[in-house]
């Protein structure tokens, strides 16, 4: 998980595995209202974004559906 107090830009770019959609628009409400910096989530496949992240993808939150 991630803290809410360490969000220092305007966007947060979260890369979000599917399965987790419904948790991280409940999270992202919240993060929003206590901070008022925007989360911009996307979504799709953990190995998907493992590969772009490794490339340098510009996110700066990984919630995984794999936990290796």
């Amino acid at each position: 998980m991630f803290s809410i107090g360490a969000a220092q830009a305007d966007e947060v770019q979260v890369a979000v595995a599917a399965n987790f959609t419904a948790p991280i628009q409940a999270i992202a409400a919240d993060f929003e209202k206590d901070t008022g910096h925007k989360l911009v989530a996307a979504y799709g496949a953990t190995g998907q974004f493992y590969t772009q992240i490794k490339n340098g993808a510009p996110f700066q939150v990984f919630l995984a559906a794999d936990d290796s």
